[in-house]
């Protein structure tokens, strides 16, 4: 899914149903969004839900009842969305509504880095996760025995961050406001998937990486590469951390670039499980050209170990998500991957 300025709203509808034997559950509450944008509702006698608008962009499916796990679903919404049943699995109920206790002060804060982590502890939860809204954009937010600990990534001035935290006896939000006194970036791009490990004590290991190229105008010379190998090998560009257990975020971010192309892909390093992967892309921050890009999710099922060079198309390894454009005035633009232009180890 992509957009010129933001992905665009939709209906989204689906199927709740009992993990195995796949018997519909009816009365489960669903919600989607958070904050002021939340939406709620119950399931009916045949488990089906429907959202009529829901906004567009990255999102999370939330779904809980009576004696089932929490169940979770990252999605992207441009138009409407069908989705695959979600399953409950049974769980005990814990004790009243989760609680959000943070360890680091965020809101009302000025920060002068453009990733700053929310840090503290979730309790009376059910399932490993929670959700973090960042300006709109909702994120699944792995946890390790109720610890926080996930980055979240600001654009220039006030953010809205919302996290939230879902079980069968309620929903808990903070909703925290931070100042980020950081430079506009020329290109922006985050990348998050679905599966993977909290960190390395426990759980499956997921490894999606991000890549980018830079050739000038034409195509020629030999271009530069940043990935996890050379995370600053594009001028004035650096990918900020590999994640290598799960979820993400990793991100790409360049406040001035030179004139040329600039080719995105994503690699499936390692793990033993499929995955889906959305990679948003922000250009010309803070100016009247600023448009923002989501793509996804895309389907990743065969860990490669960074091979398979060079890069072309989309496979179960790898995945050209779009081509960014930048002219000799500095305006960048999007533009569809070229796959037939091969991308170098």
């Amino acid at each position: 899914a992509r957009t010129g300025t933001s992905a665009g709203p939709g209906q989204v509808s689906g199927r709740v149903t009992t993990a195995g034997n796949t018997q519909p559950v009816a009365g489960a509450i669903v919600s989607i969004g958070a904050g002021e944008s939340r939406q709620e509702m119950v399931t009916n006698g045949a488990g089906d839900y429907s959202f009529p608008l829901v906004q567009g962009g990255p999102r999370v499916v939330v779904v809980n009842a009576d004696g089932g796990e929490t169940a979770y679903a990252p999605i992207v919404v441009n138009g409407s969305l069908s989705l695959p049943d979600i399953d409950l699995v049974p769980a005990s109920v814990p004790v009243g509504p989760p609680a959000i206790t943070l360890a680091a002060q965020i809101d009302g804060v000025t920060v002068t880095n453009s990733v700053v982590f929310a840090q503290g502890d979730v309790t009376a939860i059910d399932a490993p996760y929670m959700v973090a809204s960042v300006n709109g954009s909702e994120y699944l937010v792995p946890l390790e025995a109720g610890d926080l600990l996930y980055p979240l990534i600001l654009s220039r001035g006030v953010n809205t961050v919302v996290l939230q935290a879902i079980n069968q006896n309620g929903v808990t939000e903070r909703t925290l406001l931070a100042n980020a006194n950081v430079p506009p970036q020329k290109i922006r791009v985050t990348m998050v998937w679905d599966e993977g490990a909290v960190s390395d004590s426990g759980g499956s290991a997921n490894d999606q990486d991000m890549h980018l190229w830079m050739f000038p105008p034409g195509g020629g010379g030999a271009g530069q590469h940043a990935s996890f190998i050379e995370p600053s090998a594009i001028t004035n560009g650096v990918i900020d951390l590999d994640n290598v257990f799960g979820f993400g975020p990793e991100n790409f971010t360049m406040p001035t670039a030179s004139a040329g192309n600039y080719y995105v892909a994503v690699n499936f390093f390692d793990g033993t499980t499929s995955t889906r992967d959305i990679v948003r892309i922000s250009l010309n921050e803070n100016t009247p050209d600023e448009r923002v890009y989501v793509y996804g999710p895309q389907l990743m099922t065969t860990p490669n170990q960074n091979s398979g060079y060079p890069v072309t198309v989309t496979t179960g390894s790898w995945w050209r998500v779009a081509d960014i454009v930048v002219d000799a005035t500095g305006l960048a633009t999007i533009a569809p991957a070229d796959t037939a232009f091969p991308l170098p180890d």
